[in-house]
């Protein structure tokens, strides 16, 4: 399993994960991937490949805040095609972001997902629950 960061020639195959993540946002996957392919990227995009073939995702952003002295850093999707799933991709994965936060001094990664999502007790396990998220839709 290697991760590293997406190429044009993940494209296909991120576009197929994101379309079966959440069929609503296919349609703006050119959209998102030119913003990963920026010239100064704020969002980011890594892949999990196997056998040369994307097989998971991660996406990430940095955002400013007030008090803040180090980079703040959203993980704001995490997709394992189901096929792969159980086989501690999505650790490698947030291993893998950590591991640049440390790096890169970065002072905070954090995510928020669904009350019902199955990967909560993974999550529960390498990360610590501190807020609740509420939306108010425009």
């Amino acid at each position: 399993m290697q991760i590293r960061y997406a190429t044009q020639a993940d494209y296909d195959g991120w576009q197929q994960m994101v379309a079966d993540y959440i069929p609503a946002l296919a349609n703006v996957c050119p959209r998102a991937w030119a913003r990963f392919n920026a010239p100064n990227p704020r969002d980011f995009c890594v892949v999990a490949i196997e056998d040369g073939q994307p097989v998971a995702f991660m996406q990430y952003t940095f955002h400013d805040f007030p008090f803040a002295t180090k980079p703040i850093c959203y993980m704001d999707s995490l997709y394992v095609r189901p096929e792969f799933r159980g086989r501690g991709i999505a650790g490698m994965l947030l291993g893998y972001l950590t591991s640049l936060g440390k790096a890169h001094g970065w002072g905070r990664v954090y995510w928020v997902t669904e009350n019902n999502n199955p990967i909560r007790p993974f999550y529960d396990k390498v990360a610590a629950q501190g807020y609740v998220r509420y939306n108010q839709d425009l």
